[in-house]
């Protein structure tokens, strides 16, 4: 027994195929890990060279609660401050590139952040001109080297930019770069005198920030920092960088802990191809096993045995899965920048692969615990017995644990749902919670696979009677093998599902709420419009001025919003993130028909104008608020005690919306910029005159805007949805792959377990083909159980998950995705042919005589 601690390496080394298998659940599984924590670390990064690089020497930061302005008296207000060494005021916005043909790009990376400070200023950021000179007076502007490279722009050039005022040529006088040599996602950076920066972003009388160095260290900073709260109004924000910069990543923490659950799901499929493999390798086994035992090898050394080949076979996979881990983050980073998500270069961090390699080794010794357990109390008769009567029996007690597991799980993913932020704990218990329903399915599946399999094999017996009996002979024959490979399976599939459940919902409820709401007929909003998703571009007020002329314009109404993150409410409830909305009642009255609740509609824009509020029913039930209820609007323009006006009933933005007319936004926080215009035309007749006309001014001054539709607004909020699931489908794409290696893997060891039967069937007359058909109906059979049971297990925790959103967002109804459910099992189909291919080849391709006297 000397050479007993290699019997793992030469197990490996024995059955490659096998063992390859194996380890591409780990390879997937760790490569999701690393690819998903890679992108976290880079998401991260990119944030802190941002923060890094336009703040640079700035020690604190006054700026409205969401983003929005504060009064042209801050600065000076700033400025008389005690230990204020410097204090600079800046006016903010995004102008995007026009090509020779006038037209705007799409694209985020011919997208320019520019910022209009004095040119007399000494600049605070982290920047340094590398060519040419600042920018000091007029349409001037100094541009980001990196980003000028990349569009094919040189000092001196007159560059055409879509401003919220129009196409202005700005001639290019200086080149800049960050010392970080910062990358946000392609987009670019620049600067303008303020003068000029004023005029062409139609901010008058406001500056979005005020950055100021402080003359002395943290203690005096801390003491200027409390001194201008207490100077300026109640809404302003006084931050330094580094407390901006902790406010994003909260923001980002609960986008995090969704990948992370997705890439533990992806994980969790390579820990149940580890166990069934090992289950059926041991089974497989038992005679060499009890021949072990006859010799002396005691039950530890056999269950060490299995352990060190699932360690080696771990550390292999860890390792290739670091390889491939890379290539996936990288794949994820360009499929964030497609969805217009700021993302740099790719950052590593040490931390990253240790975790990943440590993940997927203990992955790979759990995943083989049970069955190095059931190795080690093997008796030594079974040298002689083999696997005989060996196949345990299914005992009630197990489906009794499976069947309270499932609606353990369900709690779990129901409060994932009605959590108010995703944190990493609500996470986890979200993932607990469907890692339990997984758990349970694959308890209480061995009980239902029997029946499962006589009625779905009932085509293929119809069709090809011998080979389709065969083929559900040899699925019922283990039903626990049959479940734990559909299961693997089942846990891509019911994460599509289920959260096609939640996209499918919300859309045919936004759907639902756009038809029966809107009474507009034309919509005006910059390209890539979406709220609450960073800085966006504006519209002038001169353009509303504009449409409005037109003849066949009935109204034009302005539509301004505001995502924060103090989201105005009660003692009960404060700071969560909303959308605060602005308008002109009296125009905004005649587009929209939303149903409001608590008074007549007459009567509630009326108090709208006079500077009432209404709330979105998920916040109004969220504070516990009503009509008449009082309420204080703190902004960086002031503070106004006001009341309740009605309750929207609403599901955009979750419910999470306060609206006021725009005078009351202006006076509180400084708005004054239009988000998007809704037009409606003077009759049904006129609209597609109304269309051109305002689409030939929109074409030729202003084509960073679109005009839309309403069914062409419904179709963007739904591409929307869908780009933002994109990278949740791409994790959960890397889980389905994985298990159709757990389906190849259950074949092909199923084919070495009936080599004799094989062999005596091909000496009996059957023909390759048709050994070839059993195994492939065999793996169909097994795709389609997977499917089955990915949907059920889907649907329900599609339904947990939205029963807990709609406690939060009301309106929001369960909307079985059909068409997904359809896919989903053709998917299992094709998945069940693709699984079939190598190991049915090998089957066909068996030596009859070496088949026959194969032990």
């Amino acid at each position: 027994m000397r050479s007993f601690g290699s019997l793992a390496f030469r197990q490996v080394r024995a059955r490659p195929l096998r063992s390859l298998l194996t380890t591409a659940g780990i390879v997937l599984g760790v490569a999701m890990i690393l690819g998903v924590l890679l992108l976290t670390v880079t998401i991260h990064r990119t944030f802190n060279d941002l923060f890094d690089s336009v703040y640079g020497r700035t020690d604190l930061v006054v700026s409205g609660v969401g983003g929005d302005s504060v009064r042209h008296s801050a600065l000076g207000e700033v400025r008389r401050t005690p230990d204020v060494d410097q204090a600079e005021g800046v006016v903010l916005s995004v102008f995007t590139l026009v090509d020779r043909s006038g037209a705007a790009s799409t694209d985020a990376a011919q997208q320019l952040n520019v910022a209009g400070e004095s040119a007399r200023a000494a600049g605070l950021s982290d920047a340094r001109t590398v060519a040419g000179r600042r920018p000091q007076h007029g349409l001037e502007i100094d541009l980001q080297r990196s980003w000028a490279d990349a569009n094919g722009i040189e000092l001196g050039d007159g560059v055409r930019l879509a401003t919220p005022t129009g196409v202005k040529r700005l001639r290019v006088v200086g080149l800049f770069q960050f010392s970080n040599g910062l990358d946000f996602g392609g987009q670019g950076f620049a600067t303008m005198p303020v003068g000029p920066a004023r005029r062409v972003m139609d901010r008058p009388g406001v500056w979005d920030e005020v950055d100021l160095v402080v003359a002395g260290g943290e203690e005096t900073i801390s003491r200027v920092r409390e001194d201008l709260r207490r100077r300026l109004p109640g809404g302003v924000k006084v931050e330094t960088p580094d407390q901006k910069s902790a406010e994003v990543e909260s923001q980002l923490q609960g986008f995090n802990a969704i990948l992370y659950f997705f890439a533990a799901m992806a994980l969790f499929v390579g820990g149940f191809l580890i166990f069934n493999s090992f289950n059926m390798t041991v089974f497989q086994r038992t005679r060499e096993i009890g021949m072990l035992r006859t010799l002396g090898a005691g039950s530890w050394r056999i269950t060490g045995s299995v352990l060190r080949e699932a360690a080696l076979l771990g550390v292999v996979g860890a390792a290739i899965g670091l390889g491939l881990g890379i290539v996936l983050a990288l794949g994820l980073i360009e499929l964030m920048r497609t969805l217009d998500f700021p993302v740099g270069h790719l950052s590593f961090s040490a931390f990253a692969p240790v975790a990943a390699l440590a993940t997927g080794l203990i992955t790979a010794v759990l995943g083989a615990l049970y069955p190095a357990r059931r190795a080690g109390r093997t008796s030594p008769i079974r040298a002689v017995l083999g696997t005989e009567g060996l196949r345990a029996r299914l005992r009630a007690r197990r489906a009794i644990v499976g069947a309270a597991l499932i609606p353990l799980g369900l709690a779990g993913a129901f409060w994932l749902g009605a959590a108010d932020e995703t944190t990493t704990i609500v996470a986890t218990a979200g993932m607990l919670g469907t890692l339990a329903i997984f758990f349970g399915i694959a308890m209480v599946a061995p009980f239902v696979i029997r029946p499962l399999v006589r009625a779905l094999s009932w085509p293929f017996r119809l069709l090809f009677p011998v080979e389709g009996r065969l083929a559900a002979d040899a699925a019922r024959s283990d039903p626990g093998r049959t479940a734990a490979t559909a299961t693997a399976l089942m846990i891509g599939l019911a994460l599509v599902v289920a959260v096609n459940s939640l996209g499918s919902s919300f859309l045919k409820s936004i759907s639902d709420e756009f038809d029966r709401s809107f009474a507009r007929d034309l919509t005006v909003q910059p390209h890539g419009f979406a709220p609450g998703q960073g800085p966006q571009q504006t519209i002038a007020e001169g353009l509303r001025n504009r449409l409005a002329r037109i003849p066949e314009a009935k109204v034009v109404a302005r539509e301004r919003f505001l995502f924060t993150s103090d989201l105005p409410g009660s003692p009960r409830k404060k700071g969560s993130d909303g959308l605060l909305l602005g308008f002109v009642p009296a125009q905004y009255e005649q587009v929209d028909e939303t149903d409001i609740q608590g008074a007549p509609r007459a009567q509630v824009f009326a108090r709208m104008a006079r500077g009432w509020v209404t709330l979105g029913k998920g916040w109004a039930d969220e504070t516990g608020l009503g009509v008449g209820d009082p309420l204080t609007l703190r902004g960086p323009s002031g503070t106004r005690r006001t009341r309740v006006a009605g309750v929207v009933d609403t599901v955009v933005f979750g419910g999470q919306t306060v609206s006021m007319s725009l005078r009351t936004m202006r006076s509180v926080y400084g708005v004054t910029a239009d988000s998007e215009l809704a037009l409606k035309a003077t009759s049904a007749a006129v609209r597609p005159v109304l269309r051109r006309r305002v689409e030939r001014i929109i074409s030729h001054d202003y084509p960073n805007l679109a005009v839309l539709s309403n069914d062409e607004l419904k179709s963007k909020v739904e591409d929307q949805v869908s780009q933002q699931f994109g990278i949740f489908y791409a994790i959960v794409g890397v889980a389905i792959f994985a298990s159709l290696f757990g389906i190849v893997n259950t074949l092909t060891m199923s084919v070495i377990e009936r080599t004799r039967e094989i062999g005596v069937l091909r000496a009996l007359g059957a023909s390759r083909w048709q050994v070839r058909r059993s195994i492939a109906d065999e793996s169909l059979v097994i795709g389609l159980i997977g499917a089955l049971l990915g949907i059920a297990v889907g649907t329900g925790l599609g339904y947990a998950l939205l029963q807990g959103l709609s406690s939060g967002i009301p309106g929001v109804e369960y909307r079985p995705p059909l068409s997904t459910m359809v896919y989903v099992g053709i998917a299992g189909i094709v998945l069940g042919l693709i699984a079939s291919i190598l190991p049915a080849r090998r089957a066909a391709r068996l030596d009859v005589i070496r088949a026959i006297s194969y032990e």
